[in-house]
């Protein structure tokens, strides 16, 4: 039996099927590695439940009070005029977006995963650009938002600082 002898004595940490010939062994790690995907697909549709609901529970009443607030998309007369069925259409529906996206992570996914948090910090912070830029749009009536440099300067800004992090 050529298997790795570490792997024979009790060592199912390694968790790779097909490690041993032995069929004890391998079923052993076979059944770990079953339950190891079953415990991930519950979390997956656990989250996906978790943020439909969230969305339809309060989808429609963000909506409402964006609208009753007036807080509606912009369109200059210059542009298209097919855009101009856009105006008035809320704006900021990101905020509803993004609240499912944390409430569902938070709630179903290993919290000590340092991944976990990176990829919380990009959805704020690439989130936090699209509320920037709407609020320039809806607040300030500037109807181009953020202009395209500043947008892409804080996007690389923050793809180079998460890049930084995940390097090191």
């Amino acid at each position: 039996d050529s298997a790795d002898p570490a792997a024979l004595q009790g060592g199912l940490d390694r968790g790779a099927v097909g490690v041993t010939t032995n069929p004890f062994l391998a079923n052993a790690t076979l059944a770990k590695n079953r339950a190891a995907w079953a415990d991930a697909i519950d979390a997956v549709l656990g989250a996906v439940i978790t943020a439909l609901l969230v969305s339809f529970l309060f989808g429609p009443w963000i909506i409402g009070r964006l609208r009753a607030l007036k807080v509606g998309q912009q369109v200059r007369d210059d542009g298209p005029q097919s855009h101009l069925t856009k105006q008035g259409t809320p704006t900021m529906g990101g905020l509803l977006i993004i609240a499912a996206i944390i409430l569902s992570v938070l709630l179903w996914s290993d919290l000590t995963n340092k991944y976990v948090w990176v990829v919380l910090f990009a959805t704020l912070v690439f989130g936090g650009i699209g509320l920037w830029d709407d609020y320039l749009k809806v607040v300030k009536k500037r109807s181009t938002g953020l202009r395209p440099r500043e947008k892409f300067g804080l996007q690389i800004a923050a793809s180079l600082l998460i890049g930084v992090f995940l390097y090191f």
